[in-house]
């Protein structure tokens, strides 16, 4: 009797091919996309849940220890070494030492770094070592690298932070997309993009900071922000040019300026198109 009720039971939920896609395995716009690791999970919740803005309009992130919370050692006398042989660096090599400080000076110029206060006994704390490197066809632009997996007593700082997700293109991905088109176009970024405090205005990048709570027109105080390598750019400038008779590079940024349109990487070689006349 049982065996029977059971088999009733069972005939009436039974599942037929047209029911079983639309329940045990409904297709959605994920199915062929990578789904994420645990890790990466807690990693996207922090950052939704604990990036701010500060009072100067900037982006706030905390950094996303790995859970259970690993202390980190005092790596003080290890920093002071590494300190010291970049000093004796330095010394032997006048040009980057001046480049070093430079760049030293311009990231806490534009707010990009402060000073830390002093640890309180007991507090944990951490020293982060520097050093410079050089791109092969730059030698004489420093790029300074924040030495993360620094080790002491056998832990870094990468080795208690969570990595997050992987959004780097696929080496294969970004060659099937250079066979796929006619024209690659290789670009490099030339200082960090976080000093226009950008924000998102009707889903479109816009410049931020104070100017955001002044009483200028929104064109003045929030421009759109658009790339000097697009076409949109191209046909912006060409169409200005014109329009202020070709008289020359600066009145030709500054009516695309007026427009509310900040224009990233604009030079010297940007505008080109007709012979610009010299007033």
């Amino acid at each position: 009797m049982c065996i029977k009720e059971a088999r009733q039971g069972f005939n009436k939920y039974k599942v037929t091919d047209k029911t079983l896609g639309q329940s045990v395995l409904t297709q959605t716009e994920h199915d062929n996309k990578l789904a994420p690791s645990a890790q990466d999970v807690i990693f996207s919740k922090i950052m939704d849940t604990k990036v701010f803005r500060d009072e100067a309009n900037n982006w706030v992130a905390p950094l996303p220890f790995r859970e259970p919370r690993q202390c980190l050692p005092n790596n003080k006398e290890q920093a002071v070494k590494r300190f010291t042989s970049l000093q004796k660096t330095l010394k032997r090599k006048p040009e980057m030492q001046q480049q070093y400080i430079a760049f030293m000076k311009k990231i806490f110029t534009n707010g990009h770094a402060e000073v830390a206060p002093p640890p309180r006994e007991g507090e944990e704390c951490w020293y982060l070592p520097t050093f410079g490197v050089y791109h092969p066809q730059k030698s004489n632009q420093i790029r300074m690298v924040f030495d993360s997996s620094a080790q002491c007593a056998g832990i870094s700082l990468n080795d208690v932070l969570l990595t997050g997700p992987d959004l780097n293109n696929t080496l294969l991905g970004v060659l099937m997309r250079f066979q796929k088109e006619k024209v690659a176009i290789l670009a490099d970024k030339e200082s960090s993009f976080r000093k226009f405090n950008p924000i998102l205005k009707n889903d479109i990048i816009c410049i931020g900071g104070r100017l955001i709570h002044s009483h200028f027109p929104a064109a003045e105080k929030s421009p759109v922000i658009l790339p000097k390598d697009s076409h949109v750019f191209l046909l912006l400038t060409r169409h200005h040019h014109e329009q202020v008779k070709h008289q020359g590079r600066h009145l030709t940024e500054g009516a695309i300026r007026a427009m509310g349109l900040w224009i990233l990487g604009v030079g010297s070689s940007t505008y080109g198109g007709p012979p610009t006349r010299t007033l």
